[in-house]
């Protein structure tokens, strides 16, 4: 069971969560994060949603998910850049860019630059498919 940290429309935590999956309550925002990799050459990174997710399914995408309860944004964007790529990054490898604020949350977007080709990328089953 996953859960996440509920914040009001200032990213003030709350100190209340919700599990994954349950609609947020009115006047409540998550946190979610996304990152943009790119190599030396410029060229960034992209993985293909799994055909089985819920939402957005075989559309591509840069690496990104949501904020678990009791992780930074940094945390999360370093654990799910591992999980879904199989890049493992320090957090000094990583630069915050910028929070976009959508209809239910907050989305931290951070950068990072790294020369893995992508036959050495390692996919995690129903979630990413594909990588280029």
């Amino acid at each position: 069971m996953e859960l996440w940290d509920l914040y009001d429309n200032n990213r003030t935590p709350l100190g209340k969560t919700i599990r994954r999956g349950e609609p947020l309550p009115e006047g409540c925002y998550s946190v979610a994060v996304s990152v943009w990799a790119v190599n030396t050459k410029g060229q960034i990174l992209l993985t293909l949603r799994a055909p089985e997710k819920e939402s957005w399914a075989n559309y591509w995408e840069n690496t990104g998910g949501a904020v678990r309860s009791g992780e930074s944004s940094q945390q999360a964007i370093l654990r799910e850049l591992q999980e879904e790529t199989g890049i493992t990054l320090q957090p000094n490898q990583v630069q915050f860019l910028q929070t976009d604020r959508w209809q239910n949350g907050f989305m931290d977007v951070y950068a990072c630059c790294c020369d893995i080709s992508v036959d050495k990328i390692v996919l995690q089953p129903g979630e990413t498919a594909d990588a280029k």
